[in-house]
């Protein structure tokens, strides 16, 4: 039987898988064990040949220890001495790397009139191996800029989702906030964007 580890993120944690050995005969057993690929990827607790009495169990553990960002595979090979039996377990086990790209980064709105307004959309993608779910989107001061719009909620391994921002400012001058995406799952995560715009005072009189 396989001992697959499954795919997983850098963040969760890998439990040890255990293997019992039972000696069903009538005279003591020994028992070596050995990984076929160098134990690069897997580790196993039983460090030598044991010697299994009749009736008795041997337990110890297979790690996965994830050394890169890769889907690894092992064989853990079990000789007997007295039978010269092999039993050959295969090892699986992938650490799936989770990455994301918001742009434009800045995202940078024209120069619109006090009271006007301006509008720009953030792209979010996800380069991960994982659907990816937002535990917030927010903009940090509050101020002329507003999300617009309904929020996605998750984004789909390999997927986009649009963000809307609306620039509206009620004061001249320059201004800047950051837009925020918290993700929640598989990894706490956080990515910002640098906002900016200008608003100014429209020149043009008129005169009767």
């Amino acid at each position: 039987t396989a001992i697959d580890f499954g795919r997983m993120a850098d963040c969760q944690t890998v439990a040890p898988r255990r293997v019992t050995i039972t000696n069903t005969g009538n005279l003591p057993e020994t028992v070596t064990p050995a990984l076929l690929n160098g134990g690069t990827a897997f580790a196993i607790s039983m460090t030598g040949p044991e010697t299994i009495l009749p009736g008795k169990t041997y337990t110890f553990d297979v790690v996965f220890l994830r050394p890169s960002f890769a889907a690894f595979t092992d064989v853990l090979e079990l000789v007997t001495t007295r039978c010269r039996t092999t039993f050959r377990i295969p090892l699986n086990g992938e650490l799936v790397e989770q990455t994301y790209l918001a742009a434009p980064n800045p995202l940078m709105f024209p120069t619109v009139n006090v009271g006007g307004v301006a509008n720009r959309q953030v792209t979010i993608q996800n380069n991960g191996g994982f659907d990816a779910t937002f535990g917030s989107i927010r903009v940090i001061p509050n101020g002329p800029f507003t999300i617009q719009g309904t929020v996605p909620t998750s984004i789909a391994s390999g997927s986009t989702e649009n963000i809307s921002i609306r620039f509206n400012p009620t004061t001249e001058g320059i201004s800047n906030a950051t837009l925020c995406i918290i993700f929640t799952s598989p990894c706490p995560d956080t990515i910002c964007v640098a906002m900016e715009g200008e608003a100014v005072k429209g020149t043009l009189e008129l005169h009767p």
